[in-house]
């Protein structure tokens, strides 16, 4: 799995416990409320970045985002996503007239790719979605990225994953994060001093 992380270094550790230390778990509390609030934020930026590139909604792209929180135990928090392909039913899809094949939207700006010959198939194996397919050993060329998952009867057709989308925006977000994550870090320690 592929992510964004974020730690807070030794230095700023010390000196949050020397600042809290007339407070009971002062610094962890400072330090975990931070870092979760970080990966709140970088989770909404992240969510954002991968829509600019792919065609997905919102509420898809969350599903697939994973946080993991920081606690007193673990002063660090990530997200990841995970390296399944995407469906392309689960992209803006439109079927031509006369079954004539398939259209989809994959990036988020550009035009739609065409597939000729492609087709709905419904209540996939195992899953019992629904997904693009295409005949075994067509030669029907599909969109760029598209990866062709085979099977007897037909192969289905995916779109890159969140994961392959996330490893291509994180440095941007990774390095705005870490500013957030200063700026939070000094909020939550005003706050529990009470300033």
């Amino acid at each position: 799995m592929t992510g964004i992380s974020v730690r807070v270094n030794q230095q700023d550790l010390a000196n949050v416990r020397s600042l809290l230390s007339g407070i009971k778990n002062g610094a962890e509390r400072a330090i975990t409320r931070s870092l979760n609030r970080t990966m709140d934020k970088a989770q909404t930026r992240a969510n954002q970045e991968i829509r600019k590139d792919v065609k997905l909604s919102a509420t898809y792209v969350r599903g697939k985002l994973r946080k993991q929180r920081a606690t007193f135990s673990n002063l660090s928090a990530s997200i990841s996503a995970e390296s399944r392909g995407v469906l392309l039913t689960r992209y803006k899809y439109k079927e031509l007239a006369r079954r004539k094949g398939i259209r989809v939207w994959i990036k988020a700006s550009g035009a739609a790719a065409t597939m000729p010959g492609a087709f709905i198939v419904r209540n996939l194996k195992n899953s019992g979605a629904t997904g693009i397919a295409l005949p075994p050993g067509s030669k029907a060329p599909g969109p760029s990225g598209v990866i062709r998952a085979g099977g007897a009867a037909f192969d289905v057709l995916h779109g890159p994953s969140v994961s392959q989308v996330l490893t291509e925006v994180k440095d941007e977000i990774q390095d705005e994060m870490a500013d957030f994550l200063s700026a939070e870090m000094s909020k939550q320690v005003d706050l529990l001093l009470g300033r």
